[in-house]
């Protein structure tokens, strides 16, 4: 299966997933505000692959009070 494997049979195929280059919120020196140092990765919830259905719950439960 192509995507990236999260857990011992849970994976995520690649289109959806999405990433960004985000600006660090650790320390900086010079670059602080400045220089888009972390990479964001996001992915779509629906698309995981060998998810039990009670970890998809608290997983979107978790979305949901961000």
């Amino acid at each position: 299966m192509d995507g990236l494997e999260i857990a011992e049979g849970v994976w995520l195929p690649w289109p959806a997933l999405t990433e960004r280059a985000v600006r660090s919120p650790g320390p900086g020196g010079q670059n602080v505000n400045k220089v888009a140092t972390a990479i964001e990765l996001r992915a779509q919830l629906h698309a995981l692959v060998g998810l039990s259905e009670a970890a998809r719950v608290r997983l979107a439960q978790a979305r949901d009070r961000r």
